[in-house]
């Protein structure tokens, strides 16, 4: 019975939803929300890993939407939607990182400065800390500052597709220096940098995250975006949440709790007619 409990346990957290693990410093799923119904300022953003909640501002709208892990995405509108979520000690990102979204962009940016899709700063210009945001050309770029003005970015040879969804992520790992841009969990851009993230940020100059647009307001984003997460160490693609398909050993792993479980169960029942 106890190898019994101790496979069912681990084939349990196999067919689990991919959410905060090691290194999750916060998440954001949106599944707070009822499709089709706006977020206001008197609605929670729910955040999972360490409840560092956001306040929606200008209204973005739950839409449904189909993906491992998540039944709703926030639509932001390009105008002046977007999520605020005030600034915390575990925001300070000065060694690894890794940022993830999963976004489909309705339009290009109206900002010559691009749209923010997550970003950490405060209203100083050029004094942020990192983001994922969206250029004008509709190109992905990953940006990381420091202190002394330095900047370490990234951007995809190709265009955000505007027609589905997709996974983006921004790691940078401190141990090699390594800085990498993915999509749907495939590598596109990679560099080797010195620079990491800005810790410390001007308390009197609205600091914190911004989602879908700068926290302050500017650099909007129009289209949807789901499952943000914020890890403090550089994740590798099969770490990555909302990946487009569950894993083949995932699939295995239901299947054969599945069986077991039925087995189970017909074995309580024999065992019950007997006593009887």
């Amino acid at each position: 019975m106890f190898s019994f409990r101790c496979v069912l346990y681990a084939l349990l957290l196999a067919c689990s939803t991919q959410i905060a693990c090691a290194g999750t410093v916060a998440f954001w799923t949106f599944e707070e929300g009822t499709a089709d119904a706006g977020a206001n300022g008197i609605n929670t953003i729910t955040e999972s890993a360490n409840t560092l909640h956001g306040t929606p501002v200008g209204g973005p709208v739950y839409r449904s939407v189909a993906i491992p892990s998540s039944t709703l995405a926030l639509e932001f509108d390009g105008s002046n939607d977007r999520v605020v979520v005030a600034d915390d000690l575990l925001f300070r990102l000065d060694e690894s990182m890794t940022l993830e979204a999963t976004v489909q962009p309705f339009s290009s940016p109206s900002s010559p400065s691009g749209a923010q899709i997550l970003f950490r700063g405060d209203s100083r210009p050029g004094k942020d800390s990192f983001n994922l945001r969206m250029r004008t050309d509709n190109r992905l770029e990953f940006q990381v500052f420091n202190e002394i003005d330095g900047t370490a970015e990234l951007v995809t040879p190709d265009p955000l597709s505007f027609t589905q969804l997709q996974h983006i992520a921004g790691t940078l790992d401190d141990a090699t220096g390594e800085m990498k841009l993915f999509i749907n969990g495939a590598l596109v851009a990679s560099t080797s940098t010195s620079i990491r993230g800005q810790a410390l940020l001007d308390p009197l100059r609205m600091p914190g995250i911004g989602i879908g647009a700068l926290n302050h307001g500017g650099q909007y984003f129009h289209g949807l975006i789901d499952n943000v997460r914020i890890s403090d160490m550089a994740l590798t693609p099969d770490e990555f949440v909302a990946v487009p398909e569950p894993s083949t050993l995932v699939l295995a792993g239901c299947a054969l709790l599945g069986l077991m479980l039925h087995g189970w169960r017909r074995r309580i029942s024999s065992t019950s007619r007997v006593i009887a």
